[in-house]
């Protein structure tokens, strides 16, 4: 999940994880494939990380195994927001 989604109190805003959501949903229908997850991680990662596109690649293969719940092979906004309430949940 990217830091910006929660507070200084490890608390999740609801209204930011539905904007980082869309932000990462390149065309628009309501869930996110590998290829868009993809390419929101490559515009996230710094310039000069090494090896920067097999960096996002794998990233994004293991954040779509992860928060693909049903296994249709995307994400929808329903699993997103899913996985920012359990990260949110491990602050206690």
């Amino acid at each position: 999940m990217p830091p910006a989604i929660f507070d200084a109190d490890g608390n999740h805003k609801p209204e930011l994880v539905a904007e980082t959501f869309t932000s990462f949903d390149g065309n628009g229908d309501g869930h996110l494939t590998l290829a868009e997850f993809e390419q929101a991680l490559m515009e996230q990662l710094p310039e000069d990380t090494s090896s920067r596109s097999i960096v996002a690649e794998v990233m994004s293969k293991l954040g779509v195994d992860a928060l693909d719940l049903n296994r249709d092979g995307k994400v929808a906004g329903s699993e997103f927001a899913q996985a920012a309430d359990a990260v949110a949940g491990l602050k206690d």
